[in-house]
Formats: structure tokens, C-alpha cells, sequence
């Protein structure tokens, strides 16, 4: 997907906020948001980045969606063509991208960072707002045109935190919850390894026999996974799912080597 405009026309801009938003005093709130317009002089990416002087978060994730909308010129709501998706949690916004027509056509999903940048293209993987319970977006990889039934993860950021591996997946509020064949894990992400404290990673190495998997992700994101099942779990499928995790797994000294670089 390409930019289409660095532009922003700021009466298109008033007549898409005027659609997405449904607070009060939308005459006021809409002029201090033209001041940041008008201060990044028309610039749409310097005006995401004003976007972080709005205190009000709900009324940020708006003017990224509006202002995203005209940057990639895809829908500003669900149409049969690209749209702007965004989430009740995270940063990211996302562009839903058409990848078959037909009654019920399918979307593979762009993810953006706030400020616009492509951290995920068109046709690489597919997610929406709705899966999303608080930790970040469960995926699922785009095959030759066709939406895979496995599923992965990427924190609320868009960094890749688990590949698409997995039977299926389920979430609650605070909680990603994975499958493989008939193994369930709990999801839990420590953050990228520069943010991760030492007292955090200590506490790792102490317990390291007690998680299931480690792993450092391709985008530096710390994270375990713990098995849920009542009884002893079947081998062959923890070493079929271990060697499927292994580019990401790390040892208990590579977490020692993390602590001595704090």
C-alpha cells in the first residue's frame, strides 16, 4: 500500500470528524484540532504526531483515523473497498484491505503505526478490532490470497510477539489464550527486552523451569508461555510446537546475557 497524499485537506478533514465523532461540543473540539492543523502546516504526518498534545485519547485515535483515511484514500467506515479500522486498545490503526470479492468478501489488514508508518502491508496478515482484549491483536497469515486458519500475535504496538502456529485462539479481557492440537497455553508478554527491568528478567532466570516456552520475538518482545491443562502434557506435541517456536525461543543464558547488558 502507498501514501497517496501528504496532504490534508482540512475540509474533508471536518466533514470526517464531523461523522466519527459523537461527543460534546464538537464546534470547539474541532477548532483546536485545525489549530494543530494549521500549525503542522497541512502536513498529515506532522499533524499525527501533534496528535499527542490531545489529552483526550478517544479523540486522538479519531484524528488518526480521519487523517490515515486521506493519507492511504481508503474508506473512513466498512465498505466493499478499503476502510480505516481502529481499536479500543493499542496505537496502531489499521486499513482493511479487500483480498476476494464475492457475498462475503475478505480483507487481509494493513497495520499502521500512529503516526502512519507501514508496519504491516497489504496481504500479510489479517486481524480486526474485535480481537483484541487488552494485550494486543490475534493474527492470522495471508497464504496465496487465502486467510489461514492459524493463528499469532502482535502486541499493541504491531510488533510481532507469536507466529501464526496455532489451532485457534481465544481471548477475555487482560488474557490471550492459545492451541495447539489439544495443548493450551496462557499468554504473557513482558514488553521489548530494552524496557524489561532487572528485577523482572531475575525473577525469569530464578523460575525458568517453571514456563513452558521463553522466547525473544523477531521485534525484541519478551514473552512465555505457560500450559493450562489439568493433566501432563503430550510430548510429541510440546517437542512438534518447540521446534515450530525454536528461531524464537531463548535459554535461561541468554536471559542471563540480557541482565548483564542492563
Amino acid at each position: 500500500m502507498k501514501i497517496y497524499s501528504h496532504r490534508l485537506d482540512i475540509d474533508k478533514f471536518k466533514d470526517d470528524f464531523d461523522i466519527l465523532y459523537r461527543g460534546k461540543e464538537k464546534e470547539q473540539v474541532l477548532d483546536k484540532i485545525v489549530e494543530l492543523i494549521n500549525e503542522s502546516d497541512g502536513s498529515i504526518s506532522s499533524f499525527l504526531r501533534k496528535v499527542d498534545l490531545i489529552e483526550d485519547k478517544k479523540i486522538q485515535k479519531l484524528c488518526r483515523h480521519a487523517a490515515i483515511a486521506q493519507m492511504y484514500n481508503v474508506g473512513l467506515v466498512y465498505r466493499r473497498g478499503a476502510y480505516v479500522e481502529t481499536s479500543a486498545y493499542g496505537e496502531v490503526v489499521m486499513i482493511q484491505f479487500p483480498i476476494s470479492t464475492g457475498f462475503i468478501p475478505q480483507f487481509s489488514t494493513v497495520i499502521l503505526s500512529k503516526y502512519g508508518d507501514i508496519l504491516f502491508d497489504e496481504g500479510e496478515i489479517k486481524t480486526q478490532s474485535g480481537m483484541n482484549y487488552g494485550l494486543g491483536f490475534f493474527t492470522r497469515k495471508i497464504i496465496d490470497g487465502q486467510v489461514s486458519q492459524k493463528y499469532g500475535f502482535i502486541n499493541n504496538a504491531g510488533a510481532r510477539v507469536l507466529p501464526c502456529i496455532f489451532d485457534m485462539a481465544e481471548g477475555h479481557v487482560g488474557e490471550a489464550e492459545f492451541y495447539y492440537g489439544s495443548l493450551h497455553f496462557s499468554l504473557r508478554i513482558y514488553g521489548n527486552k530494552d524496557s524489561v527491568g532487572r528485577d523482572k528478567l531475575q525473577r525469569m532466570i530464578d523460575t525458568y523451569d517453571r514456563y513452558d516456552f521463553i522466547g525473544l520475538s523477531e521485534d525484541s518482545i519478551l514473552f512465555s508461555l505457560l500450559y493450562l491443562g489439568a493433566h501432563k502434557p503430550n510430548d510429541k506435541l510440546m517437542e512438534k510446537l518447540r521446534a515450530e517456536l525454536s528461531p524464537i525461543l531463548i535459554s535461561k543464558e541468554k536471559l542471563q546475557e540480557i541482565l548483564e547488558m542492563k
